[in-house]
C-alpha cells in the first residue's frame, strides 16, 4: 500500500536515528561539561568534554517541525491534533516530574553557586512540582529540572501552529516560516542593539512567551516536509545557524580543539554503531529519547556526584547513564503509550465543549506524486507521531 505522506520506513529510521543522535548529545554534555567537574568531587575533567547540549535540543526542534507538519496533515481537527500532541508528552512528563520529585527529597544533587554555569535545584518546592506539572514556568514557578524548559518551548510552538494551520490553511507552513523570520530578526536585533542588562526587559515577551529565537528550526523542519527548499528556507538556516553559534558562545569552557576531538570520537561511535551493530545503538536511544531526556540530568548528574569519590568521574559518568537507560525505558513501557488513546479521546471531547472539533485543519498538500497515487490510500492515516 503507497504512503500517502512519503514517509518511507528507511526515512522513520533516519528520524528516529537523528532522535538518538540529538539526546545522545544532551546527555553527553550534560554528564561531562554542564557542572564543572570540581563540584562533583574531581580533581580532573572527563575525558571527553562536549560543550554544547543544546545543539541536540535544536535538532529535536527541527525533528518536530517535520513531524507536526505530518500531524497536522493526519488532523481532522485543531481539537484533534492538540489531542494529539497534549497526549504524547503529558503522562510520560507527570511521571519523570514526579520521579525526580521523590529523587530529589532521597538524594544529593550538585551545586554550583552562580556564573553562567550556575546549578541548584535544592530549594525545589511542592508548590514548584505542581508549576511543573503544569508548565506554569512563566507565572513564576521554578523548573524541578531545568531540562523541562524546552518541552514548554514545545507546546507554545504547537500552540502557534495550530492556529496559523486554522487561519491559513494550505499556506500555514510559508506563513509560520515569514513569522519565524520576522521574530527571530527581531530578537537578533535587539540582543545585537541593547545586550547585557536591558535585553532582559524583552527576554519574557519575545523568548518566555512567543519563544522568538526558537521559530525558524520548527520552520525549517516544516519547509522540509513539504519540500519546499527556496528563499525562506535559506533565511531560515541562516537564522538557525546564528543561534547555533550564539548558543556556542554562552559557554565559558568552549574549546574548539576540544570540540573537534568530541566530534571525531563521536563519528566513530556512529561508524562502529552502523556496521558492526547495524544501527541498533542509535535506533534505541532514538526509541526512548524522549524518556531518556525526561530522566536524565537530575538523576544522571546525582550519581554522577555520589559515585565520583568512589570510582572517579568517567567510571561514575557510565554507571549514571546505564541506571538513566534502565529508569527510561521503563518509563517509557510504564506510560508512554499506554495512555495515549484513551487521553486522545477524553481531550477531543473536552475539546468539543470548546468549540476546536468543529474547526478543520486538514491540509491538502498536494505535489505530483500524490497526483500519481490512488484517491483511496490519501484517507489511510499515517501511524501516530
Amino acid at each position: 500500500m503507497p504512503d500517502p505522506y512519503h514517509l518511507t520506513k528507511e526515512k522513520n529510521l533516519f528520524i528516529e536515528q537523528l532522535r538518538g543522535i540529538a539526546v545522545l548529545l544532551v546527555v553527553i554534555y550534560h554528564y561531562t561539561n554542564r557542572i564543572p567537574a570540581v563540584y562533583m568531587g574531581s580533581d580532573t575533567p572527563p575525558l571527553v568534554e562536549f560543550f554544547s547540549g543544546k545543539i541536540g535540543v535544536y535538532i529535536f526542534f527541527v525533528i518536530s517541525g517535520y513531524l507536526i507538519a505530518k500531524t497536522i496533515k493526519n488532523s481532522q481537527t485543531l481539537g484533534e491534533f492538540y489531542a494529539k500532541r497534549i497526549s504524547r508528552i503529558w503522562p510520560l512528563f507527570l511521571l519523570a516530574n514526579t520521579f525526580v520529585l521523590v529523587w530529589l527529597i532521597s538524594f544529593p544533587t550538585p551545586v554550583v553557586p552562580d556564573g553562567p554555569k550556575g546549578f541548584d535545584v535544592t530549594d525545589r518546592t511542592f508548590w514548584d512540582y505542581l508549576g511543573t506539572s503544569f508548565f506554569l514556568e512563566d507565572f513564576g514557578f521554578n523548573w524541578l529540572d531545568g531540562v523541562f524548559w524546552s518541552i514548554l518551548v514545545e507546546l507554545k510552538f504547537y500552540l502557534f501552529v495550530g492556529i496559523f494551520a486554522l487561519l491559513f490553511k494550505q499556506r500555514y507552513i510559508e506563513a509560520f516560516s515569514w513569522f519565524a523570520i520576522i521574530l527571530a530578526m527581531t530578537d537578533l536585533f535587539i540582543l545585537i542593539t541593547l545586550g547585557g542588562d536591558e535585553y532582559t526587559l524583552y527576554n519574557k515577551l519575545l523568548h518566555g512567551v512567543i519563544i522568538a529565537q526558537y521559530l525558524p528550526f520548527f520552520a525549517v523542519g516544516m519547509l522540509l516536509f513539504q519540500r519546499n527548499i527556496n528563499m525562506v528556507f535559506g533565511i531560515c538556516c541562516i537564522l538557525v545557524c546564528s543561534q547555533f553559534l550564539y548558543a556556542a558562545s554562552l559557554n565559558p569552557d568552549f574549546e574548539v580543539m576540544d570540540t573537534v576531538e568530541f566530534i571525531a570520537i563521536f563519528t566513530l561511535f556512529l561508524i562502529f554503531d552502523k556496521l558492526a551493530c547495524k544501527g541498533h545503538l542509535t535506533r534505541l536511544a532514538g526509541e526512548y529519547s524522549y524518556s531518556i531526556y525526561l530522566f536524565h540530568q537530575v538523576v544522571g548528574l546525582s550519581i554522577i556526584l555520589m559515585l565520583t569519590p568512589h570510582i572517579g568521574i568517567n567510571s561514575a559518568i557510565v554507571v549514571a547513564f546505564v541506571f538513566v537507560m534502565a529508569v527510561s525505558v521503563t518509563g517509557s513501557k510504564l506510560v508512554e503509550w499506554r495512555f495515549r488513546r484513551p487521553l486522545t479521546g477524553i481531550l477531543i471531547r473536552a475539546f468539543g465543549y470548546i468549540g476546536l472539533n468543529g474547526q478543520r485543519a486538514v491540509l491538502e498538500l498536494k505535489d505530483e506524486t500524490d497526483a500519481q497515487e490512488p484517491s483511496s490510500a490519501k484517507t489511510i492515516p499515517a501511524k501516530g507521531v
